[in-house]
């Protein structure tokens, strides 16, 4: 329990609380009865606040400063009445986004909603959203985004759909975004919906088209394996090029299959990009394969390049011949300080 002494601390600073209130000091009084701990003193300065901000209609930037000072003292009294008057003001100033927050802070479902209709209205879709989801209003949000889908906001109706957690709403956009050829909204829509049908049906159609890069995305947001090695395949049987073949990589990357990255490996070495080679063979963690490319290197006298390869085949952890062949490469490269290390090791592995 409080001590006299702190009884008439508290009391002390209601008066002076009271006095600043009496004579219009309403940011004083705020600081004295918060500091007494005196909620009816401080829901009391948020009437003042609002009656004198309703006061000064003329006036909107006067208004707006009051409202704000209202809606923070009854915050801090932790008034829900107080907020949902301030919240009511705002509607009416048209200051929706501040409606939404003085609701919001009262827990005042009915008062979103309200803001969300208004937006509506108005015509600010992305305004009543936020108010809706705010509410957890699911009606509200799926009515946007029909609205969405009518006006040919195609990726608006996707976000809204999605918070409302409306899977045929998120079919439906994706329906629309394939009839207008938009694969990227289809593709996002279904992936949301998680409609692994619609996304197969998305991949196969960019295919159809050779619209590779597409149907590698939606494959693999289906998680469609077969699919990926079809697109992987059909980028090999294009004409060779640096991109063609990291995209067919890309593609059996994601499906993880081992045997088209090696594919992929062979016709970069037969097109004598070892580079390309290099990097399908790793991803397929393919030692034997990394250790003919670094030979090959070897052989054309790119020391670089055969050191990358040994390095990612794990020569340097190897066997001693593996080690001994890698550190002979790095004397060729002028790599001495590598070169000397790896003795060092190779030389402890012999003891």
């Amino acid at each position: 329990m409080a001590n006299k002494k702190e009884l008439d601390k508290k009391e002390q600073l209601i008066k002076v609380g009271d006095k600043y209130l009496e004579e219009g000091f309403l940011y004083d009084a705020i600081e004295a009865y918060d500091k007494a701990g005196f909620k009816k003193g401080l829901i009391k300065v948020g009437d003042k606040y609002l009656e004198e901000g309703l006061i000064k209609v003329g006036n909107k930037a006067v208004k707006e400063g009051w409202l704000d000072g209202a809606a923070k003292v009854y915050e801090k009294a932790g008034s829900k009445e107080g907020l949902i008057k301030v919240g009511d003001e705002y509607v009416k100033e048209g200051w929706l986004g501040k409606a939404v927050k003085a609701y919001e802070k009262a827990g005042f479902k009915k008062g979103l909603i309200k803001v969300g209709d208004e937006a509506v209205e108005e015509g600010w879709l992305d305004k009543a959203a936020e108010a809706y989801k705010k509410a957890g209003f699911k009606k509200g949000l799926i009515k946007i985004g029909d609205k969405a889908v009518k006006e040919g906001w195609l990726d608006g109706a996707i976000e809204v759909y999605d918070k409302a957690g409306f899977k045929k709403g998120l079919i439906k956009v994706g329906d629309e975004a394939v009839k207008k050829g938009s694969l990227y909204d289809a593709i996002e829509a279904y992936d949301k919906a998680g409609f692994k049908k619609g996304l197969i049906k998305i991949g196969d159609k960019a295919v159809e088209k050779e619209s590779l890069y597409d149907a590698v995305k939606a494959y693999d947001k289906a998680g469609f394996k077969e699919g990926l090695i079809k697109v992987g395949d059909k980028y090999l049987e294009t004409e060779k090029t640096g991109i063609s073949l990291d995209r067919a990589a890309e593609a059996y990357e994601k499906a993880g299959f081992k045997e088209g990255l090696i594919k992929v490996g062979d016709e970069a070495v037969e097109e004598g990009w070892l580079d390309d080679a290099i990097r399908a063979y790793d991803k397929a963690v393919a030692k034997d394969k990394l250790i003919e490319v670094g030979d090959k290197a070897v052989e054309k006298g790119s020391l670089y390049k055969a050191i990358k390869a040994y390095e990612k085949a794990g020569l340097a952890s190897g066997t001693k011949a593996e080690m001994e062949k890698l550190a002979d490469v790095y004397e060729k490269a002028d790599e001495r300080i590598k070169a000397m290390e790896l003795r060092k090791k190779i030389a402890a592995k012999k003891k």
